[in-house]
């Protein structure tokens, strides 16, 4: 099932450009998560894509890294959020390098004289659409919120939904805060 809720996305570039993309596509994925999806910063983080069997010089960087899969390069992240189960990927950027164009034969041919130019690098955004639900109802949900209630004075409790702006169905809602008498 994961299958038909992923969403996925391949970024063409040269093997130059890739830090540069690999930037990019994380820092877009932040600002989506945190300002659209409104998931809080503390409850966030990433972790590097490390190719199987590598391994840095830095234990710090070993502990929150993440193996990559095994077409993976080094150098891609995994956002992950936690849950009240515990940290879960949202999204993974992967630096797939030239495994997609190599495996299915894409070259670029050279203008001038038809030979053929090295095979593009792919960036390959990955979001899990079930786990940004689910992350964005979490962030959302203000449990036991206390109140008093308007016509008996007593001290209420009530579980509250409070959607980002840019998903709540209603934008705007005027309720009356009293009962009128008559």
């Amino acid at each position: 099932m994961r299958e038909f809720e992923q969403l996925e996305l391949e970024y063409f570039c040269t093997a130059e450009q890739v830090p540069a993309a690999l930037d990019l596509w994380l820092n877009d994925t932040m600002r989506f998560v945190q300002h659209r999806l409104g998931l809080p910063s503390d409850r966030l983080r990433r972790r590097v894509q490390k190719r199987a069997g590598s391994e840095s010089n830095n234990a710090d960087d070993d502990e929150l890294a993440v193996e990559g899969a095994h077409y993976a390069q080094d150098g891609g992240f995994d956002v992950e959020y936690r849950f009240a189960f515990g940290w879960a990927e949202l999204c993974g950027i992967a630096n797939r390098g030239t495994h997609d164009t190599a495996l299915h034969g894409l070259h670029p041919h050279d203008k001038d004289g038809g030979a053929k130019a090295p095979h593009p690098h792919v960036v390959e955004p990955s979001f899990g659409l079930d786990r940004l639900v689910l992350a964005t109802l979490d962030a959302a949900w203000q449990p036991a919120l206390s109140s008093t209630d308007q016509q008996s004075g007593e001290q209420v409790t009530r579980d509250v939904l409070q959607l980002p702006y840019p998903l709540a169905p209603v934008k705007l809602a005027i309720l009356p805060l009293m009962k009128q008498s008559k």
